[in-house]
């Protein structure tokens, strides 16, 4: 039987492989048990993972962790992540109001 932290290891390497046979991990040197670092395999899988694929993240981080990685790294990265930003905003942390939830965080818009 393995232990609650194999799983989660586990699960992580299978997010990994998963991104990367979707051809969005293109530019890595991936192995099978390659697994990314947590906010880089966050954002990653923010950014690419298709609305119906996002429960594979909240199998493996609490939905704090999720948040917090969304607002340090990709939210300030408007130019970056603007699209996937706004989408996220409301379909995943239900905020209604992006651009005023955005300066409130990350201050003076761009």
């Amino acid at each position: 039987m393995k232990s609650e932290n194999e799983e989660i290891l586990d699960k992580k390497r299978e997010l990994t492989q998963y991104l990367y046979y979707q051809g969005r991990l293109w530019s890595y040197k991936i192995k099978t048990d390659t697994i990314l670092s947590d906010r880089e395999l966050i954002e990653k899988s923010l950014n690419y993972l298709a609305f119906e694929d996002m429960w594979m993240l909240w199998e493996i981080y609490s939905e704090d962790y999720i948040r917090k990685v969304w607002e340090e790294d990709m939210l300030p990265n408007e130019t970056f992540f603007g699209i996937t930003n706004r989408q996220v905003a409301p379909m995943l942390f239900g905020i209604e109001n992006y651009d005023a939830y955005r300066e409130k965080i990350c201050g003076k818009k761009e």
